[in-house]
């Protein structure tokens, strides 16, 4: 589980997504572009398999969890707006699916910080 604070509070923070399931090699797991329309946002990204492997997340995402083999998810914020995609390792997998998700900034800078009672959860508060 990975909990974020401090995205934009509108109505709907969600910028762009995308997924793709079982698109591409046993040995990565990857989206289509996307493009955030702001700078500064919080890219997310997770994948899922049948946990053949053991799966990892790709530059330029930090991983925040990876629980068991079949699981992952990572995130960056990313200081100017360019494409970007899902990419994660599935070592001896063929059935997968990832999705990367971009949520809008606050008009503050976004910082991550760890919660006390844990490193595996992140908070990101403006700053």
């Amino acid at each position: 589980m990975t909990e974020f604070a401090g995205a934009q509070t509108s109505a709907d923070p969600l910028d762009k997504k995308n997924n793709t399931v079982d698109g591409g090699t046993a040995a990565a797991s990857t989206t289509s572009d996307v493009t955030p329309t702001t700078n500064g946002q919080l890219i997310y990204m997770t994948n899922r398999d049948t946990g053949v492997g053991t799966d990892t997340v790709n530059s330029p995402f930090a991983l925040l969890n990876q629980s068991g083999q079949a699981d992952c998810s990572g995130y960056v914020v990313q200081g100017s707006a360019a494409a970007i995609h899902g990419d994660a390792n599935n070592t001896g997998d063929t059935h997968w699916v990832v999705q990367v998700l971009t949520f809008k900034a606050p008009a503050a800078a976004v910082v991550p910080r760890d919660l006390p009672h844990s490193a595996q959860y992140q908070t990101f508060i403006a700053t």
